[in-house]
């Protein structure tokens, strides 16, 4: 039997077009061993509190590879948090599924977010949860839907013009003086990559 397929004219050519595969991909945007990333700690005021973020060891650590982490000590009065900024905002390469991080808790109603910017220039927060758990803890945030990324079809070369300001730190109602201890590791977004997959199969 005889199959007659018919084509509009703009379609027909002599090779088969490449179908074009979306994939997902996990991408490290801060492992947290080097001093290069910068990671500062900032409060609104000087007498909000004081600590400090340092790169050390936390064994074991999450993720095998992992040689540091970073350490966050903070102690203060009436301050509702403070954040944790890199050196440089972090551009994110792909369009933006998700992003994940390591978290390794004390028990603690602390609230982690990612402060995100936008192609437009908007900033938006995106909530990664509780430090609520002992151990490490793999936290997950998905960019607000309002963020304005580049279109999908981008490969994990090209900028999604979605950046990480900081990682946002706000403390529980009447924590007061209470020392707040925990650390990070690999940071890592889920990102889609289009690739170029076999050609259909036109041979009917």
């Amino acid at each position: 039997m005889s199959v007659v397929l018919t084509l509009p004219l703009l379609a027909q050519s002599s090779e088969a077009p490449e179908e074009l595969a979306i994939i997902d991909r996990q991408l490290v945007i801060a492992d947290f061993e080097s001093e290069d990333e910068g990671w500062k700690m900032q409060v609104r005021r000087a007498d909000d509190g004081r600590g400090l973020a340092t790169l050390g060891a936390l064994t074991p650590p999450p993720v095998a590879e992992s040689v540091r982490t970073l350490y966050v000590s903070f102690q203060g009065g009436a301050s509702a948090g403070f954040r944790l900024s890199p050196a440089a905002p972090i551009d994110i390469h792909g369009h933006v599924i998700g992003i994940s991080l390591w978290a390794y808790g004390a028990g603690r109603l602390d609230e982690l977010s990612l402060l995100l910017r936008d192609r437009r220039g908007a900033s938006e927060l995106c909530p990664l949860g509780r430090l609520d758990f002992r151990g490490w803890r793999q936290l997950h945030c998905r960019p607000p839907a309002t963020m304005e990324q580049r279109p999908q079809a981008l490969s994990s070369a090209q900028s999604s013009g979605l950046e990480i300001l900081a990682i946002v730190v706000r403390l529980p109602p009447g924590s007061g003086s209470q020392l707040t201890e925990f650390s990070l590791d690999r940071m890592t977004a889920q990102v889609r990559d289009p690739h170029r997959g076999p050609p259909p199969d036109w041979n009917l």
